[in-house]
Formats: C-alpha cells, structure tokens, sequence
C-alpha cells in the first residue's frame, strides 16, 4: 500500500470525525454541509450502524449490583458474528479460570455486543519515516493497509507494533450509552491473528494464539490499574500497586507479602531512570510470577491482591434482600417472627464469605443467607435492630484497611 493512499486514508478519518461533530451540534444548514461532505468520502464512509439493531448476548448474568463488563468486535463482518461470540465466550471463560478471577465470577455480569464491521482485519499503518515513507517499526510480515472497521483499531501506537489503538472512541461510547447503560468495563477484540491488545480505559485484544493471555493481562492494566513488570519506556513509570520509587522493606507498598517466596524490591532494567524504580517480582527461568512480567505465569500475590481490592472497590456484594423496608414489625400473634433472607449475594467460592447476623449489635447468627427473629416473650427485651455484614475473607488479601473498608453492611429497624 502507497504512503499517498495511507495518508489520504487518514485524512479522510480526521475529517469524518470533524464532521460527525458537526452532525451533532452544528446548525441545521452546517449539518447539510456536513452530510454532504460526508458524502464525498467514499473510500471512508461513515458507519451508520444502529445501536437498536445490533445483538446483545447475555453470557452470564448475577443481578443488578454485580460488575458489568462488555465485548465487542471490530473486524467482524455480518458474516463473522458468530465467530465473534465463540472469541468472546473463549476470552472470558479464560479469564474466569484465572486466579483470583475463577473464585469472583459471580461478582460479573457478562455480555457481547455484535458490531458489524464493513471490512475484516486490523489496520496496519506503520510510522512515518524521515524519507516521508511509512514502515512497521518491528518490521511484521503483516502489510501496511487500512482496514474500513467500526472501531478502526490499529497496530503500532506510540511506534510499539503489538500495542493497539481505538479510532472510534464516540462510537464506542456511542453503543455503550444504548446498549449497555451500566457498563463499568468495556473490551473490542480485533478479528486477526496478529499479536497485539492494549489495557487503559478500555481493553483491546486480537484472535491471536496467546489471545487468552493477553487478555488476561490487559484486563489486569484496565481492571487493576496494574503496571508492566517488564521495561516499557521510561514514559510508563508511576506510583501504581505493582510499582514504586519506594525501595525500603519497612515501608514499600507490598511489604506485607515480602515473606511470600518470590516476592521482593527488584529495580527495573534498561535505563538509568528504570533503576529507579521497583517492582515485586523478577521472573525467571522457571518461576512461578508474573504475568505482568510474562505471559503464562501466575499473577504475583501482590498483583492478586490489587485486582481483589479493586473488585470490591467496585462492588456491593450485598443485592437484593426479601424484608426490603427498612421499618419492620412483627406480625400478629404470639408466636409470631420476622424472615430475613439475602436473595441476590454475591458469593466468592471457596467458602470465604463471611456472613454475620446481629441484633441490637449483638452476634446471633454467624452464616447463612436467611436469618429468623421470633417475637420476644413476656419479658424479654424487645429487639431494637437487625443487621447483616457480608465480607470477604480471603487469604488474598492482607491489607488491615480491608477490614475496615470493605465490610458490607444491612440493617432493618424493629418496632
């Protein structure tokens, strides 16, 4: 492909992303201006896709207060839809088998959006040499073109061929906003093999052979907000849970999980200024972590703790209850008692949510989704409150503010 042709092809973008603005808060004449100049583009065509028409399949679904979490495709063809959802249905069930993911799959909600695409593939535009020539910047087989996609991914952002990126940001939103309204986490697998994903705001992927893994790892930047434990430039250095200036084992960001075998202060390696920065494992030949560093390992234990706080950061595990007011009284009759039941929880597996039932802050039920208070009997005091608390009580985690933040709590007033 001609450097003439990609750099038209580019232009043509920018103007029909000018444009689309246009479109949506210009006046009535500069609209038809707008679509008639829109209407000059044919190698570019905007997508008039209908969000009302395309398929939203519900992969798996916990409740109203669970995590929703969305895939689309870029690179599917009407043809192709299929395809897709086999890819998104292998991603996330790669991603629930993954530690800590396999034990807080309930916590998610689940769904695919099929998004047609004009064109199969992934965009490929190189970068721009000094001659004016454009070229893949880690030289791929796979040619220079340009591909008429909804989301117009692309390869080689920031001049790195593997990481991708979204040209079609307002389209996304777009879908989303009719679509998936209370989407928290959004993903685009590209329909190609090449190697490639990017994890910020949002996650992209490819149909590569390692696919899953990058998946799982992408997820991780997006989810976590984890960092790269490999060296990625020094542009990529910040204080996140995985990465710090902080070299002091009294008082490095993990430093409760420096007795965990394979877990330490290591410098980066690279540039002067990666030396000054840690991280908490170093792979190596045969070892077990990680798979920010490298993909096929396990998470490391303080990685694994980052995405579990992160997860009940974002969700209330506590969702519908069946005793729904807040002011309960006992019904008639001197035998007479209160249900309460937890009829939408969400539940990690392996036995590690912990369930406490109070009355008047006094422990009267420990486990159990349903909980039974008998009317007193003569002379006994009456109950003033019920409450229930739900936390998570696993070995993941070993930061003391989890305690204190991540205790759900429910209470019912008796009169």
């Amino acid at each position: 492909m001609t450097r003439a042709y990609i750099q038209l092809q580019e232009d043509r973008a920018s103007a029909v992303d000018a444009c689309t603005a246009l479109l949506l808060f210009a006046s009535p004449m500069k609209r038809l201006l707008s679509i008639l100049f829109l209407s000059c583009l044919p190698l570019l065509a905007v997508h008039a896709v209908s969000a009302d028409s395309m398929r939203v399949d519900t992969l798996a679904y916990h409740g109203r207060h669970a995590i929703d979490f969305v895939l689309l495709g870029d690179g599917y063809t009407r043809a192709d839809q299929a395809q897709f959802l086999r890819d998104a249905r292998r991603c996330f069930g790669y991603l629930f088998r993954t530690s800590p993911f396999d034990r807080y799959r309930s916590y998610f909600n689940l769904y695919a959006i099929a998004v047609v695409s004009r064109e199969r593939g992934i965009s490929h535009l190189g970068v721009r040499l000094p001659d004016g020539t454009r070229a893949c910047p880690e030289h791929s087989p796979l040619p220079l073109q340009q591909r008429d996609t909804y989301f117009r991914l692309s390869l080689d952002l920031d001049g790195i061929h593997r990481l991708m990126g979204c040209g079609n940001y307002r389209g996304l939103r777009r879908i989303l906003h009719r679509c998936a309204p209370r989407c928290h986490l959004a993903g685009i697998l590209s329909n190609t093999d090449e190697y490639g994903g990017m994890g910020g705001d949002i996650l992209l992927a490819t149909r590569n052979r390692q696919s899953r893994e990058v998946f799982v790892h992408e997820f991780a930047h997006m989810f976590g907000n984890l960092a790269d434990e490999y060296f990625a430039g020094d542009d990529f250095f910040d204080e996140l849970p995985n990465m710090t200036h902080d070299s002091q084992p009294t008082t490095v960001r993990w430093r409760r999980w420096l007795d965990e075998p394979g877990v330490g202060i290591y410098p980066y390696q690279g540039t002067p200024e990666a030396a000054r920065w840690y991280k908490p494992t170093e792979a190596t030949q045969g070892g077990a972590y990680c798979k920010m560093q490298v993909l096929g390992r396990a998470f490391c234990p303080v990685c694994r703790e980052a995405l579990v706080e992160r997860l009940h950061e974002l969700c209330n595990p506590i969702g519908a209850v069946t005793s729904a007011d807040s002011v309960l009284a006992f019904p008639p009759g001197r035998h007479s008692s209160l249900r309460f039941r937890l009829a939408e929880l969400l539940e990690a597996r392996g036995g590690h949510t912990l369930i406490v039932w109070r009355v008047d802050g006094r422990v009267a039920q420990v486990g159990g989704k349903r909980f039974r208070l008998r009317r007193p009997r003569a002379g006994e005091p009456a109950p003033h409150t019920v409450s229930v608390s739900v936390s998570d009580e696993s070995e993941f985690v070993r930061s003391p503010e989890h305690a204190l933040r991540h205790v759900y709590k429910h209470t019912w007033q008796i009169v």
